[in-house]
């Protein structure tokens, strides 16, 4: 199985729409991988992804809220 995580600042933003986006493709070609995303601070530990990223994902039919 491949692994692959997406790092970015806070995780709230960019990291948070690439592993939507990458999820989404594992999910729909049934792939064999696992994605995660992470942020290198410590500012936003446990909030959930900017709300104006969860919107822009919407429009992609991607839901990215419960990261």
């Amino acid at each position: 199985m491949k692994k692959v995580l997406f790092v970015c600042l806070g995780n709230i933003c960019g990291s948070a729409m690439a592993e939507g986006i990458l999820s989404s493709r594992i999910d729909k070609q049934e792939l064999d991988m696992t994605v995660d995303s992470a942020g290198t601070s410590n500012y936003q530990i446990g909030e959930a992804p900017d709300k104006r990223m969860q919107k822009k994902a919407i429009e992609y039919n991607l839901n990215i809220s419960n990261q």
